[in-house]
């Protein structure tokens, strides 16, 4: 159903112009204190509002950024690119580097570490303000093979066990982050609605001096199946099969049933991670995660649920549009109630500006 891999470079832009196709590359960060950050750049997103399965994914650019504060969303933007008259120039890098109209992302490696760049000025609904600032991620350099499987979805991590800090700035708002962080990518020439995935359970969580990264697939057949990574401060990446033990699922009135507490067992002993549900939706979810171990340490990271027989059906779109600002284009009225810093939303959908 996925493979752990990275396509070259020819495949990936042929990929690229495939109807239905999908490139993104994901990048997050936790503070110990259990804040976090989401990034995703992309082509062709499935998850975009009234996107025509037949348009190559190279035509639909788009951005999204979410920040979470004591275990509540803070700020969230969801850009579509698709109108724009902006400079679009990733896709062609499996590493994503490249830009999105003002905000640029550049990768770097020098021997076994990797970094990754970004530089963020994007326009906030409702405000004439941007948002801007910088994340800066850097860990042991973890590309997986290359791989050139015809009709595959690829799961690239990047970098696992990495740190990371964060800056943002919205008018007089200023936010610092900074700990564990993640950076992987996920690619595929075939609509992710058409791959036989049921859903996925995909999460990481990052202790001082390891992290782990589980994904569980579970096809329509019924047929699952367990990718656990786990890479060292040493900079050893291990890659194993595990069975997770899901426990205490909770139904969300969009109708996802997801565990709230996932554990396994490894070599030096078990891990059991507790999911804070921070996003919720009719076919994604998005967790904050404290894990721990049988030796008392404690761990932060993200977790997400995704149902790709959900995406895309009807009566979900205009709750979808809601959240999407589309950059040059028209937009739902109820955007600003959705979008930028959770205070002064209700300001700026009244067009009385930010609190």
């Amino acid at each position: 159903m996925i493979t752990l891999g990275s396509p070259p470079a020819p495949v990936l832009a042929a990929l690229a112009e495939r109807p239905g196709g999908f490139l993104w590359w994901y990048a997050d960060l936790t503070s110990g204190a259990g804040d976090g950050l989401v990034l995703i750049w992309s082509l062709g997103l499935p998850f975009l509002p009234g996107r025509d399965p037949n348009q190559p994914a190279a035509e639909c650019p788009a951005l999204s950024l979410a920040l979470y504060r004591q275990g509540k969303p803070e700020f969230y933007l969801l850009q579509d690119y698709r109108s724009a008259a902006a400079p679009v120039t990733v896709g062609s890098d499996p590493w994503g580097d490249g830009r999105l109209g003002r905000t640029t992302f550049v990768t770097e490696r020098s021997g076994t570490t990797a970094r990754l760049l970004v530089d963020l000025d994007e326009a906030v609904p409702g405000t004439a303000e941007r948002l801007t600032g910088s994340l800066t991620l850097e860990g042991p350099d973890c590309a997986p093979p290359e791989s050139e499987v015809v009709g595959a979805h690829f799961w690239a991590p990047r970098i696992v066990h990495g740190v990371g800090r964060a800056v943002l700035r919205l008018g007089h708002e200023r936010i610092e982050m900074a700990g564990g962080a993640y950076f992987d990518s996920n690619f595929a020439g075939v609509p992710l609605q058409r791959q036989g995935i049921a859903g996925w359970l995909w999460g990481r969580v990052t202790f001082a001096g390891r992290t782990f990264v589980y994904y569980r697939t579970e096809a329509v057949s019924g047929e699952t199946s367990t990718v656990l990574l786990t890479q060292t401060a040493e900079r050893r990446l291990r890659v194993d099969a595990v069975d997770l033990r899901l426990s205490e699922y909770s139904r969300s009135p969009f109708g996802a049933c997801s565990p709230r507490r996932i554990a396994w067992s490894e070599p030096t002993g078990g891990v059991s991670v507790d999911l804070e549900l921070v996003e919720d939706g009719p076919f994604y979810q998005r967790f904050l995660v404290r894990g721990e171990t049988t030796q008392g340490e404690v761990g932060r990271g993200i977790a997400e649920v995704v149902l790709p027989e959900r995406v895309g059906l009807r009566w979900q779109q205009p709750l979808v549009r809601m959240r999407t600002h589309v950059v040059g284009g028209r937009n739902s009225i109820w955007l600003p109630l959705f979008s930028g810093f959770r205070r002064g939303r209700v300001r700026r959908l009244l067009g009385l500006g930010a609190a």
